[in-house]
């Protein structure tokens, strides 16, 4: 068979690949990847946030440094992303300053409430800091009282410019009395509080929430009709105050045809917008047949825009999954909403929690543990629906929610991007693998627009092995720069990413 021994050892020979092509090859793509990741994301040096500590506030500082601010006991500590590691962490807050009883942060300034006192006289002040990457100014110092009712939610909020601060309270429950709104008003240094009184009983009305704007412009909204425990007599009322004219105005978001599921407030340059989701079945309250928009004048004493429509076709098969032929969706909720290039959008993510039990054959034990599952994001173009978007993920988390699933949208210039973790294997719109793993992941990216519809791709086709994406803060951004914070369980880092340049990270 000496032919046949020649032909193996000719196949052999061609088949042998030359080392010199391997080296070209192992350098080209070496060199490509580097580009890729290297080009698209800039990574800081990492820094360590103990366990023990609790993140709250993800930021920039001075333009575009990025920061974390953490809370421990009483003390409220900040880490800033330097070119050069920081040896100590700034700490805002000590557990020698008084009682922490509330905070928000917005942009780079910390609004704390504190109290100090014994609990026959217990004294409220108002306390805000501007801050940099190595001090903490302290900007207003603002004492108001002892109006605060510690039996009663308290809604704590400022103005996307931090020029306004508003405590928003429902007065205590007294039988056979009407309820109140404690609106208490920061600005320049100067405070105000007004009681504004409701038609409703202290028991048949709730206080869901409280914003206000870049003009001093509270709203609050409230949902009432609880006593009665009747879906068809609850009502979602929101309202408007304006400080300077004292005028109340309620907006009433009730109608005979559908029935509120949810409901979010949104504050913008112009107006605050009010979006809903509604059923047209008041007995079913995890399916949505479609949501209402209501934009408010400048003023917020009047509607400028108001819609409602149920969900097209499109988007009930995307997302509808197996619900039997049902124009509704289920497990639907309200993320945000958006303006990206003069047009409003709409963000609703699809996520739902089961339950796994097993038991132990021995013992007969049974052992139980939550899934918590995310399946889609769906982006409403509230004036032109055709242009709607949905982008399908799916992820799954075990026990609790935590910080590397959902997602982080923001809107900038003329589009909205939407970052988030996905599995490696994923390289198409349609996503066949789980995430589960965060090991297993990539970072992917969507970019929805009404000029040019959904990109959607990865900014690395390498999975994460070690520092992954955590979404759960958001991203941090500045000009054209968004900064996606990082974490391998003990360490963070910060990635700088170019949103213009998107288009190469296919």
């Amino acid at each position: 068979m000496p032919h046949a021994d020649n032909w193996q050892i000719r196949i052999q020979h061609l088949l042998k690949p030359d080392p010199n092509i391997l080296l070209i090859w192992a350098t080209f793509f070496a060199f490509y990847s580097s580009i890729a990741q290297d080009e698209i994301i800039q990574w800081s040096n990492p820094i360590e946030i103990p366990k023990s500590e609790e993140i709250i506030h993800y930021t920039l500082v001075e333009d575009s440094i990025p920061a974390i601010v953490t809370k421990y006991g009483e003390s409220i500590i900040m880490r800033s992303f330097t070119n050069t590691n920081q040896d100590f962490p700034l700490f805002i807050r000590t557990d020698q300053d008084p009682h922490l009883v509330s905070y928000n942060l917005m942009g780079n300034k910390l609004f704390t409430l504190v109290s100090q006192g014994s609990d026959d006289q217990i004294n409220y002040s108002l306390i805000a800091f501007e801050l940099s990457s190595t001090r903490a100014e302290k900007i207003m110092e603002l004492p108001i009282g002892n109006s605060i009712n510690n039996n009663r939610e308290l809604f704590f909020s400022a103005s996307k410019n931090g020029d306004y601060l508003l405590l928003c309270q429902q007065t205590a429950f007294e039988k056979q009395s009407k309820t109140s709104f404690s609106v208490f008003t920061a600005h320049d240094g100067m405070a105000d509080q007004v009681s504004l009184p409701s038609e409703f009983e202290g028991d048949d009305v709730t206080l869901l929430g409280a914003t206000i704007d870049d003009a001093g412009i509270v709203y609050f909204a409230t949902e009432t009709g609880i006593k009665l425990n009747s879906p068809f007599r609850k009502k979602y009322l929101v309202y408007s105050y304006h400080p300077a004219s004292k005028t109340l105005t309620e907006f009433d978001l009730t109608s005979s045809e559908f029935f509120i599921l949810d409901l979010v407030v949104t504050t913008t340059e112009d107006g605050a917008a009010i979006t809903c989701l509604f059923s047209t079945d008041p007995l079913i309250e995890d399916k949505s047949t479609g949501y209402t928009f209501v934009k408010l004048n400048e003023d917020g004493l009047d509607i400028d825009t108001r819609l409602a429509g149920n969900f097209d076709q499109k988007m009930i098969a995307l997302l509808g999954e197996d619900e039997g032929g049902s124009r509704s969706i289920k497990d639907l909720f309200l993320s945000k909403t958006l303006e990206a290039d003069g047009e409003t959008w709409i963000a609703m993510e699809k996520r739902y929690k089961s339950r796994i039990c097993t038991a132990d054959p021995h013992s007969g034990i049974m052992t139980c543990s939550d899934q918590y599952h995310f399946n889609a994001v769906a982006f409403e173009n509230v004036f032109n629906p055709s242009q709607s978007a949905i982008v399908n993920k799916r992820q799954i988390d075990y026990d609790t929610p935590g910080i590397f699933t959902k997602q982080a949208i923001i809107a900038h210039n003329n589009a909205i991007y939407m970052f988030y973790n996905d599995h490696f294997k994923n390289i198409g719109s349609g996503h066949e693998y789980v995430m589960s793993n965060t090991n297993r992941s990539v970072i992917r990216f969507a970019k929805i627009s009404g000029a040019s519809g959904l990109d959607n791709g990865v900014l690395s086709s390498e999975r994460q092995t070690n520092f992954v994406f955590v979404p759960a803060f958001g991203i941090a951004q500045h000009q054209n720069y968004s900064f996606l914070l990082a974490a391998d369980g003990k360490f963070f880092r910060v990635g700088k990413l170019d949103l213009n340049r998107l288009h190469g990270a296919e």
